[in-house]
């Protein structure tokens, strides 16, 4: 009886300490290998998503004020430097091309976005602030540069404004109508175009 009994102890004590219990260290390195390789792969497309839903909010955000402006230009029947008061709000801020909006005062431009609509100046998905530059009639009733909306996108870096709705670099620019219907030649490659 006391030879069978330790027969069990034994056996029991060689499966649970033996070789067959657990991974050994090759295996645990291949199924870490193998997961980092996977990380590695998915980051970038990871990254990639997250940048593309925050740029589809940053629009959302522009259009929203986009539809806010043109809506209290109607009413108010003035261009969007009558309802701001200023004609570069983004000058406000200490816009400069080439720099992060992290920089910038955001305080100085939340006067001009109440004035719209907000209660500070909105900013981004990647916390840096959206721009407004009122840009028709800046210089006199023939300027035929738009008024636009910028974010400076994912590389947090403000690259110019641009003229249209497009991505200039990687920044997210859309443009407010021309509050006065008016013929314009209007340059493409030029903010200023003809006059």
């Amino acid at each position: 009886m006391q030879s069978y009994r330790s027969s069990l102890i034994s056996s029991a004590k060689s499966s649970r300490f033996g070789t067959e219990a657990g991974f050994s260290l090759v295996e645990l390195m291949v199924v870490v290998s193998i997961i980092s390789v996977l990380g590695l792969i998915a980051q970038p497309n990871y990254t990639k998503f997250v940048d593309r839903a925050k740029t589809n909010s940053a629009k959302a955000t522009m259009s929203s004020a986009k539809a806010g402006i043109m809506g209290l230009r109607e009413i108010d029947e003035v261009n969007l430097m009558g309802i701001t008061g200023q004609y570069c709000t983004a000058c406000l801020s200490g816009r400069a091309d080439g720099a992060d909006p992290i920089t910038w005062t955001p305080a100085a431009a939340d006067s001009v976005w109440k004035r719209i609509g907000f209660d500070t100046t909105p900013r981004d998905g990647w916390g840096r602030m959206f721009l407004l530059d009122e840009n028709e009639e800046e210089f006199n009733a023939a300027d035929c540069r738009f008024d636009i909306i910028l974010s400076a996108g994912a590389d947090h870096i403000y690259q110019g404004t641009g003229d249209g709705d497009d991505v200039f670099g990687d920044d997210v620019i859309i443009r407010i109508p021309y509050f006065n219907k008016r013929s314009c030649n209007y340059n493409v490659n030029s903010q200023f175009g003809g006059q």
